[in-house]
């Protein structure tokens, strides 16, 4: 009964013009991961173009077989797909049913899933390096203002998304227990936290030698985090105006952190930055900032 109330909602998704894709997932036992993610006998994942928010969940019981329904727009399924809420969810399910895809964008999901596995990680890798960088720079700025206690605030935020960049590094997905997760994955990592939290040393002494090595950390990680990004404007050729990058999708959830990036990849010698003539109202001002290939 419960499989024939399910087939008639996705028969009259089908005929929908505004579904771009559904997605059937069927739980595998084995997996430790589906009790903590999804306590289900089914998941459909219907992307959906007048999803008012996205993603939007909703569950149906019936003869004691559990439903969940995730709704999402096209233009956010590629961030959450590869997301750490989407990701780790996704990957607990052991059969993977694509019912329609109009788009293609569900078939070069499961070809990305059935692959080397890393790619998937490229998006959220690429943003948990911004969030670390970013963390190190608010850090540095009130260091060097003398606000310490907000110094050692963003040291240990930067560390959180240093720590999850090591645990990816592995091809793991983050677990809650988090810095456990790393003392077994990273030791160096996890003994420079555990020295940045518990040292005698003053706080000042403390924060000027995390943010060394954060910064060290920064340097060593630009080129290979920023993989997609930098590929993109490799393969680009000409130079390519930051207000193009911003809207470029793949790119949409880096937005905040973006013109952040550029700058670290220029200062890196990756990118080259120049201004360019751009269409805009305020053109008449002066160029655009735009990035092109260094290599």
């Amino acid at each position: 009964m419960k499989q024939a109330v399910d087939k008639v909602k996705v028969e009259q998704w089908l005929n929908a013009t505004h579904i771009q894709g559904i997605l059937r997932l069927t739980p595998d036992s084995r997996k430790l991961a589906v009790q903590e993610y999804n306590r289900c006998d089914r998941l459909y994942i219907v992307i959906d173009e007048q999803c008012p928010s996205s993603p939007y969940h909703t569950q149906t019981e019936q003869d004691s077989s559990i439903t969940q329904w995730l709704f999402i727009h096209p233009e956010q399924w590629r961030a959450w797909s590869t997301s750490m809420e989407g990701l780790p969810m996704m990957s607990s399910f052991g059969r993977a049913e694509i019912i329609a895809d109009r788009s293609g964008m569900l078939a070069e999901w499961q070809q990305l899933h059935q692959a080397d596995g890393k790619e998937l990680f490229q998006s959220e890798y690429m943003k948990m390096y911004a969030m670390f960088l970013d963390c190190y720079s608010q850090a540095k700025q009130f260091a060097g203002a003398g606000h310490m206690l907000d110094a050692y605030r963003f040291v240990d935020q930067a560390f959180y998304y240093w720590a999850r960049i090591a645990v990816m590094e592995q091809k793991e997905i983050p677990s809650p227990a988090l810095w456990q997760q790393v003392k077994l994955l990273n030791l160096g990592v996890y003994k420079m936290y555990e020295e940045f939290t518990t040292s005698t040393e003053t706080l000042a002494q403390r924060i000027e030698l995390a943010l060394l090595a954060c910064e060290f950390s920064l340097s060593t990680k630009s080129a290979e985090c920023c993989h997609p990004l930098l590929e993109w404007i490799k393969e680009h050729g000409a130079p390519v105006a930051i207000t193009d990058v911003l809207q470029h999708a793949e790119f949409r959830a880096l937005t905040e952190y973006l013109p952040m990036l550029l700058k670290k990849l220029a200062y890196r010698g990756y990118l080259r930055e120049k201004l360019v003539d751009h269409p805009s109202p305020y053109e008449e001002l002066g160029g655009t900032p735009a990035y092109e290939w260094a290599g």
